[in-house]
């Protein structure tokens, strides 16, 4: 790999997979398992990766296994679910129960219809329901017949969250945290001045790295 690479794969691309796969960043053994898998070799350390075939199959397999989408996908449907769990780890720093919160939120944006609709929402694993909002928009009727393209279930219930956590009168605002404080003690990057100075990690630009997949945080419920 050119260095260039080995940053991109250290610094994003095996840490973003770890946190949503809920491995320890830190295992070298389990590292190499899932690199050689991706490669189709055996490997005893990654500078065994060449920066051409290899590296292309073990940035795609990473990045499926951060976002449990495929590429093709485009991301977007994943970066905002990637900005839920974010959103997520931060309420939960100021609400006792941000689970049961995000629960009814959802239930109240996307629970209307049949009875099994509300019992799904509140029993199914939390990881589960966040991937199985809908990024399709929704069809929706005017009063005059005519239908329009509405927000999706996706894309409505991160504009809610996002307003109820960083709003003008939101937990974050009543707790007069700044985004940098609510990020930092919520263990998630930050990109402000202070936090992107000598010592913080080289980042790699997009055209570099082709589709970039950001940080994905587990829930810690």
């Amino acid at each position: 790999m050119t260095q260039r690479q080995m940053i991109y794969l250290n610094a994003d691309l095996w840490p973003a997979a770890c946190r949503f796969q809920g491995w320890a960043a830190n295992d070298r053994c389990k590292r190499l398992e899932v690199l050689a898998q991706l490669v189709g070799r055996p490997l005893e350390s990654s500078k065994e990766i060449d920066s051409g075939k290899d590296f292309d199959a073990v940035r795609k397999g990473l990045q499926e296994l951060a976002a449990k989408l495929p590429l093709d996908d485009g991301g977007l449907a994943a970066r905002k679910r990637v900005k839920i769990r974010e959103h997520l780890r931060c309420l939960a720093l100021y609400h006792p129960d941000a689970e049961g919160y995000f629960r009814q939120m959802v239930l109240d944006l996307c629970g209307g219809g049949p009875a099994e609709n509300s019992f799904a929402i509140r029993e199914t694993p939390l990881q589960h329901l966040i991937e199985d909002l809908s990024s399709q928009p929704v069809i929706r009727r005017k009063r005059n017949g005519d239908t329009y393209e509405a927000s999706s279930d996706l894309e409505r219930v991160l504009m809610t969250l996002n307003g109820r956590l960083n709003g003008a009168t939101g937990f974050r605002a009543k707790a007069r945290d700044s985004l940098h404080d609510m990020l930092k003690k919520a263990g998630l990057p930050c990109a402000c001045k202070q936090c992107s100075g000598r010592d913080a990690l080289p980042r790699v630009h997009a055209q570099d790295a082709q589709e970039r997949v950001p940080t994905l945080v587990e829930v810690p419920f």
